[in-house]
């Protein structure tokens, strides 16, 4: 069985209720820092691929909105623009992900979160 890698933000508040959940059900994960993901990009690309560019993008966030309207059309019509982005401002990425072999979740719902464990 694989391992659960939980990417996110320190203080994330969402971020901490997922791993406590995961702590409490003794699952067995890594976590990682979205700043300190070796190949954030090739990372995200696989993202992208199993749940999907608007499930990973967080286009709910101040930091998307905050964006020119030009670079947000941009980053949705294509892929390579959005993982630039999200590469160079891990704000962008929806937190927290969570990867267990082709399973991606992101965001924390206790019960989507039962299926990793």
């Amino acid at each position: 069985m694989s391992k659960i890698k939980v990417y996110g933000i320190s203080g994330c508040t969402t971020v901490k209720r997922s791993k406590e959940f995961l702590e409490k059900n003794n699952a067995d994960f890594d976590y990682l820092h979205f700043h300190k993901v070796e190949d954030l990009g090739s990372e995200i690309k696989f993202w992208f691929e199993k749940a999907g560019k608007d499930k990973v993008l967080n286009q709910a966030g101040r930091n998307y909105k905050q964006l020119d309207e030009n670079l947000r059309k941009s980053m949705q019509a294509d892929d390579d623009v959005a993982i630039r982005e999200m590469v160079q401002l891990p704000q962008l990425i929806k937190r927290p992900m969570a990867v267990k072999g082709d399973l991606v979740l992101t965001g924390f719902k206790e019960e989507q979160w039962n299926e990793l464990i």
